[in-house]
């Protein structure tokens, strides 16, 4: 199995799922077909939303990038790579936390979803590589913090956090948990089971 199809795979899910979310098609690499028999995904609905909540935080940001990147001629599938990938070493060079990831996501697929509604159809795949990476580049970081258990607990305080547009009383419910069991139901409960 191919060391980085989880990570794949899970980047894939994602931008598949922000994008239907914006009522976007985007048909995906034929490899992903291939990963889906070789592994399981470990993309959840609550990671996507607590992506897409990210997107909704960093609006101004990605608009104003967006902007940059257009005004000094960065309009191709190449050049989102290339911004994006160094985009990520500066973002994770102090090191990789759950949260920050999430925002680089955010950010990532926001960018990705402008450049392909203006003509640059690969923006999605080369998002889809980017996040990947950044996976595989901080995996040994990622496993110490507590790996995917932990990414979907750091999505669940986000999305139940005050300050979200996401929380309770919004797009996406968080039951109250009555015990520990019921907190890791939610966790396990997973997106596009194959």
């Amino acid at each position: 199995m191919n060391p980085s199809c989880v990570e794949l795979l899970f980047a894939h899910d994602l931008i598949r799922f922000v994008m239907r979310q914006h009522r976007l098609t985007w048909m995906p690499a034929d490899i992903v077909y291939f990963y889906r028999h070789t592994c399981v995904t470990k993309f959840t609905y609550a990671i996507g939303m607590a992506v897409i909540e990210m997107t909704d935080v960093l609006k101004m940001k990605i608009k104003e990038k967006f902007k940059y990147m257009c005004e000094n001629g960065f309009t191709s599938n190449r050049h989102f790579e290339m911004e994006m990938k160094s985009s990520a070493l500066m973002e994770f060079n102090n090191g990789f936390q759950l949260r920050k990831f999430l925002a680089f996501c955010g950010m990532v697929i926001g960018l990705a979803i402008r450049f392909y509604l203006i003509g640059c159809s690969q923006a999605p795949y080369q998002a889809v590589a980017v996040i990947a990476e950044v996976m595989m580049d901080n995996k040994e970081s990622f496993r110490e913090i507590g790996g995917w258990n932990a990414l979907q607990e750091e999505s669940i305080d986000i999305l139940s956090s005050n300050v979200s547009s996401c929380g309770c009383f919004s797009r996406f419910q968080i039951p109250l948990f009555r015990t520990q069991d019921q907190r890791s139901q939610l966790i396990s409960c997973r997106l596009f089971r194959h």
